[in-house]
Parts: C-alpha cells; sequence; structure tokens
C-alpha cells in the first residue's frame, strides 16, 4: 500500500460515491472523504517493528492504494529494522496492453516517536522534494491500529481538514488468500465497530493470479 501523499498526481482517479443527510464522500486512491466528520485517533498499540517485518499482502482499502482496480497482487515488504526505521518496499501487477507488468518502488517507514511504534511516517525514494516537504508537513501517514503479526493488520491514516476528514485505510494479511477465511470478517467487523470503517465502500485486491510477462523499466 501507499500512504498518503506519496502516489503520482498524474494517477489521481476521482470516484463518485453516495450522499446522506449527513455527510458527503468520495474516494481516491486508498483514501475516503467525509464532511463534518473527524479522524478516529491512532490506538496506543506497542507495536514490535521486528515482528512486523516480512511481507503483507492488501486485502481491502478505500479503493486500490495507488494506480487504479486493474492493480493487483498489492503487497508490502518490509526489512532492515534498525530501531527508528524499517525499508518499504511495494509491488504489484498492472496490465500494460496484453502484458502483465510487474512493478515496485522502495522507500523508507520512520518510527519519529519511540513513545508510539506504531506512528509511522513512510515516504518512497521516487518522491521529489517538495512532495517529502509536503509528506512531512502534515506528520505521520501510518498507523497500526491492530495486528496479530502472524496473519492481519488494521492499517490506517487520517487528516482532518477543518470540515472533513480524509481517510487512508488498508487490511493487511501474511496470507494472500486471507479474504477468504472466516478470520476476516472478523478483522472487517474490527475495523467497522472500531474504527468507523465503511464496508460498502472497501475495493477487494486479487491476489490470486500474480503471474506477469515482464518487469517494469524503471520503479514507482
Amino acid at each position: 500500500m501507499r500512504p498518503p501523499g506519496t502516489q503520482k498526481f498524474s494517477k489521481l482517479n476521482w470516484i463518485k460515491a453516495s450522499d446522506s443527510k449527513t455527510t458527503s464522500d468520495s474516494s481516491v486512491l486508498g483514501q475516503k472523504t467525509e464532511w463534518f466528520r473527524r479522524c478516529v485517533k491512532p490506538t496506543n498499540l506497542d507495536l514490535d517493528a521486528t515482528r512486523y517485518l516480512g511481507t503483507w499482502w492488501e486485502q481491502a482499502s478505500y479503493l486500490p492504494s495507488f494506480g487504479d482496480k486493474s492493480y493487483s497482487c498489492i503487497k508490502a515488504q518490509y526489512s532492515d529494522f534498525d530501531g527508528d526505521s524499517i525499508a518499504v518496499n511495494n509491488s504489484y501487477v498492472r496490465p500494460e496492453g496484453d502484458d502483465q507488468v510487474f512493478a515496485w518502488g522502495t522507500g523508507t517507514g520512520e518510527i519519529t516517536n519511540p513513545e508510539t511504534p506504531n506512528s509511522l511516517l513512510v515516504t518512497f525514494d521516487s518522491t521529489p522534494a517538495i512532495g517529502l516537504w509536503f509528506i512531512k508537513l502534515f506528520g505521520n501517514n501510518y498507523h497500526v491500529m491492530e495486528t496479530d503479526y502472524e496473519n492481519y493488520a488494521i492499517v490506517m491514516s487520517c487528516t482532518n481538514y477543518g470540515f472533513f476528514r480524509s481517510t487512508f485505510f488498508w487490511i493487511l494479511s501474511r496470507n494472500p488468500n486471507f479474504r477468504n477465511t472466516a478470520s476476516f470478517d472478523e478483522v472487517l467487523n474490527s475495523a467497522v465497530d472500531n474504527y468507523q470503517i465503511k464496508s460498502d465502500s472497501l475495493h477487494y485486491v486479487n491476489t490470486v493470479d500474480c503471474d506477469f510477462d515482464r518487469i517494469a523499466d524503471e520503479n514507482l
């Protein structure tokens, strides 16, 4: 998944969503905008970063974290924890003409405050300097709300903008087919009940057919 502020602006695709009596919602690249709502505060999870390392497959999000709905097999690989930061490698498979292309992006997840190890600032190597400045201006953008380390993780990021909030949300799993298990329903229910996630706005990522014809010429 790709945290807020790190996507390439040329790939933005706005999706119109339904209105209610009290809120008007829209979504873009893993993001959901809701009027007259305030962000859910990050949990106080004492994240063990070493146990969190490894491969996580994206199962569900507020639309694709980056790219579009045709992207599949989105996963994050975390490694090289040095006490303050971890190495990030996000990858996915995307269609280009008749080919399926494997693409990736590398970056860093920084634990900016040791008192809140579940709150990280994630940046990507391909982000221009002005983009990094804006990302750091808004603060940490990757909050592990809960995880059991072995099966699932609920990750969010949210920013309040006056009369509306902008939320990014992901359910990740060690198992690419976790979505087809009963445990996934329990995790989703937790997200709905505890973190105000709207299940009818979620996009479910294809993690079954991950074959590709070639590797992208450059990273994200």
